[in-house]
Parts: structure tokens; C-alpha cells; sequence
């Protein structure tokens, strides 16, 4: 009965381990609004740049990056004119 009990409260701490690595943190930027939202093992970021082009051009940065474990695998980042 006790070993059964001592398995059960480590599965327990794992599982709630597991889950705060997984729980995304959000945070902001200080470049004109990007949103990130990350975790132990993912990372998704809400792009929104006006700091990205030169100074007296009129174009930013906009769209959406997924990463997983560091390695991005999804980007559709653009350069938008504002006119």
C-alpha cells in the first residue's frame, strides 16, 4: 500500500511539472506592440514593428512566428507600407 501511495505522489509531482514547462508566459516588447507567448518548449510571437525599418520610411513589421524546442516552424512576417 505505501508503495503504491509513493508512485502515485510522483506521478503527481511529474505531471505537475510537465504542465508549469508547458504553461506559456506572455510578455510584451518595447518595439510598437509584439506579444510574445512563451514556454519551456514553444514560443509564438504576435509581430508588430515599427522599429524594425530605418528611421523616415514608412514600413513595418506585421504577422505571426512559431517556435518549438528553438527551432521556428512558422513565420509570416511581412514588411507593410503605411501610406
Amino acid at each position: 500500500m505505501k508503495k503504491k501511495n509513493i508512485v502515485l505522489l510522483v506521478l503527481l509531482g511529474v505531471i505537475f511539472i510537465v504542465a508549469l514547462m508547458i504553461t506559456p508566459k506572455k510578455s510584451y516588447l518595447k518595439d510598437g506592440g509584439t506579444v510574445m507567448h512563451e514556454s519551456l518548449f514553444t514560443g509564438i510571437y504576435k509581430v508588430y514593428d515599427y522599429h524594425a525599418m530605418m528611421a523616415g520610411e514608412r514600413e513595418f513589421l506585421v504577422g505571426r512566428t512559431v517556435e518549438i524546442f528553438g527551432k521556428e516552424v512558422y513565420n509570416d512576417t511581412k514588411i507593410v507600407k503605411y501610406e
